[in-house]
């Protein structure tokens, strides 16, 4: 019986992939629609699209879609990826003319161009061919030309402007695809900039997350939550998640991802500078050096590492992608686990010694984060390194115009609550933590926001969240201290307990202009979206920087998650200043860092001296044999099953017994998430 007979459709397999990645393709809509719309303009205004984005930012998977659409419209695609090859303008013209043939389009006069003899009269001939055929393919419909892994042809630009590109009819429309952004001239050119189209890819929104979960039938609220956290939004990451085995604990491995977010290059310099790199939120040059220590970094390799597609500049300076950050530093930590821990420590030191120098408000505030971002316990860390794409989002200052719009957005608190679970990872102890506010809890805290006080105040310090669409994603309140807003302070719920906690001489030198606050009240950190951990990420992070004010910071909250946060960057809770504003049952505690009067230096101090004296961990939560513990603690000291094995006076397979007995044992999947479960327990391996 034949598999018609049968009633089995006979398919490729490369068909079946194609309608299977059809159907898992979530999200990218604007960038699809722009595309749609360059294929129905009989005009094509744009003749490039520049399609870019970090390692595994689904920049393939997209020029899948984009080709379905022309195949919808009966575009012809013609496709070379420079990941296979040559890339010269000798072997991509090779390519191009290889992918032609492949669609039967009558090349033969490519074969007649690989036949001349002369390298100059070769390259210039080949490349003739392909423009007469790429012309004739186009016809009446048009025709696409996608090239994709850009970064490996970095050297291809100046052909393909000059000789390729100018020779194309203009139905013919060129997609270059890679990792960085179209250089210099594609962008400073007014010619080329008029003709081409920038689409740079970003994480995918809370709700494209949601929609690739539902196609690859993850239901588990928890498990999705965790994968949203863990992946940023980054679909590769989202793809490895989904592929992990049921039941199993933690996450997968981030380390061997670095040498994608390096772009593949073998060089230990710029690899050493990328891994004292990933050790900062924010660098430059003297921040990199003051990591290294005395492994000062290679000037040539600082300016590779600034180039790679993974270092974005913005308005706080140089940063890696939160993701690549995170990869870099497990790549760090696993390698030289010694190293790692040193260069920590000289983080701390410079951080510390440069923000007690600096005078600029902006900087001291950029500097102050850095600091707590170093000495962060595991829930700080988590929130710090949530993924948000801040070139996505804007702040916006309350006023007149948008202020129907702040109170449309507390009336949907009120009325419409709903349960808020957003969970944050740190990435360094694999470990998870959820700020869980059930719907009554979202109501209260709509209740108790009085937007028209703060309009009629004038409060600029009250800021709505904006993405890249200009919604209102977010809301930060944060109330002023000074003569004019200390009636309101004190006579509104939420703020009033503390005030009235305050001695006449306490109440008078908060009495201050209002040209020049005395502190700040923290009042509201929201984020509308239920499960958008960045966006109340980005809105702490802004209300964190107002300890580099100088002045009195105050927050109040009967939340357990904000408590522990609170207490985590050393403010500490005022004696009779609770209150049960929030409803029974939820009694809140009124929070206070007294930054005033040099407070911001003592405050450092006092967290730097508390990392220190962090009690060592007294027992080890895993039962463990002598040899066990051994083999471990060599393990963290970054030794390799050889030298384990020369140091223990056994074979290396009784070394591998003990690491497999070690994965089992701690429930980890290999050695770089064992050696971050066991971090922390070095003194109790050590003692044998």
């Amino acid at each position: 019986m034949t598999e018609r007979e049968a009633g089995i459709e006979s398919t490729r397999i490369g068909d079946e992939l194609a309608r299977m990645e059809a159907r898992l393709f979530a999200g990218r809509r604007r960038e699809q629609e722009t595309f749609a719309a360059l294929l129905d303009d009989p005009v094509r205004r744009q003749a490039v699209v520049h399609l870019y984005g970090p390692a595994g930012i689904g920049k393939t998977w997209l020029l899948g879609r984009l080709r379905l659409l022309a195949a919808e419209r009966g575009v012809p695609w013609i496709a070379c990826d420079l990941q296979y090859a040559v890339p010269t303008p000798a072997g991509v013209a090779a390519a191009i003319g290889d992918a032609l043939r492949d669609r039967e389009a009558g090349c033969d006069e490519a074969d007649k161009a690989a036949e001349q003899g002369g390298v100059d009269s070769q390259l210039s001939e080949a490349t003739a061919a392909i423009v007469r055929t790429l012309n004739a393919l186009a016809g009446e419909r048009g025709a696409i030309l996608a090239i994709d892994a850009m970064e490996h042809g970095a050297a291809l630009a100046g052909w393909l402007r000059g000789a390729l590109l100018p020779a194309l009819d203009r139905r013919v429309l060129v997609v270059l695809s890679g990792r960085h952004a179209p250089d210099a001239v594609w962008r400073d050119s007014p010619a080329w900039r008029s003709l081409g189209l920038e689409m740079q890819l970003g994480a995918l929104s809370p709700q494209e997350i949601a929609a690739y979960m539902d196609r690859v039938g993850m239901a588990d609220p928890v498990l999705r939550r965790h994968a949203a956290a863990w992946s940023g939004g980054i679909p590769l990451l989202l793809s490895r998640f989904a592929a992990q085995p049921p039941g199993r604990e933690g996450f997968p491995d981030l380390a061997p991802l670095a040498d994608d977010w390096l772009g593949g290059s073998g060089s230990p310099a710029l690899r050493r500078a990328a891994w004292h790199a990933s050790l900062l939120r924010v660098f430059d040059f003297d921040m990199l050096c003051a990591a290294c220590g005395e492994d000062v970094p290679d000037p040539a390799a600082f300016a590779e590492l600034l180039r790679l597609p993974c270092t974005i500049r913005d308005a706080r300076g140089w940063h890696l992608h939160e993701l690549a950050r995170e990869a870099l530093q497990a790549e760090f930590r696993a390698q030289r686990p010694d190293a790692w821990r040193a260069a920590r420590e000289r983080c701390i030191a410079g951080c510390a010694e440069r923000l007690g120098r600096e005078r600029d408000p902006q900087r001291t505030s950029r500097l102050l984060l850095e600091l707590l971002y170093q000495l962060a316990d595991s829930r700080l860390r988590a929130v710090l390194c949530a993924s948000s794409d801040r070139r996505a989002h804007r702040l916006e200052a309350l006023g007149a115009g948008n202020y129907p719009e702040v109170e449309a957005y507390l009336e949907r608190r009120r009325t419409r609550p709903r349960r808020k679970a957003q969970s944050f990872v740190d990435y360094e102890r694999d470990a998870v933590h959820t700020l869980d506010m059930n719907a009554a809890e979202d109501a209260e805290r709509g209740r108790l926001a009085e937007a028209a006080d703060w309009l009629a105040l004038g409060l600029d310090a009250v800021q709505l969240l904006r993405d890249d669409e200009g919604r209102m994603i977010g809301l930060l309140a944060v109330i002023p201290i000074h003569r004019d807003t200390l009636g309101m302070l004190s006579s509104r719920p939420v703020t009033r307990a503390y005030f009235h906690t305050l001695t006449p001489a306490e109440r008078l030198a908060l009495a201050v202009p209002p040209e020049t606050p005395a502190g700040w009240f923290i009042r509201m950190i929201d984020a509308e979206d239920t499960a958008d951990a960045r966006a109340r990420s980005e809105l702490i992070q802004e209300a964190l920087g107002y300890l580099a004010s100088g002045g009195l910071v105050l927050c109040s909250t009967p939340h357990p998650f904000y408590r522990e946060l609170l207490l985590s960057i050393g403010m500490e809770e005022v004696h009779g200043a609770g209150h049960d504003d929030y409803g029974p049952g939820h009694r809140a505690g009124t929070y206070a860092a007294d930054m005033r009067r040099g407070g911001l230096q003592a405050h450092m101090r006092k967290l730097i001296q508390r990392r220190g004296g962090q009690p060592a961990a007294q027992s080890l939560p895993y039962d463990f044999t002598g040899r066990e513990r051994e083999v471990a603690g060599y393990l963290l000291h970054g030794l390799t099953n050889p030298d384990i094995a020369a140091r223990m006076y056994v074979s290396e397979i009784a070394v591998k017994k003990h690491v497999s007995s070690l994965l089992r044992k701690t429930g980890c999947a290999n050695r770089g998430l064992l050696m971050k479960r066991l971090a922390g327990y070095e003194e109790l391996l050590a003692r044998r």
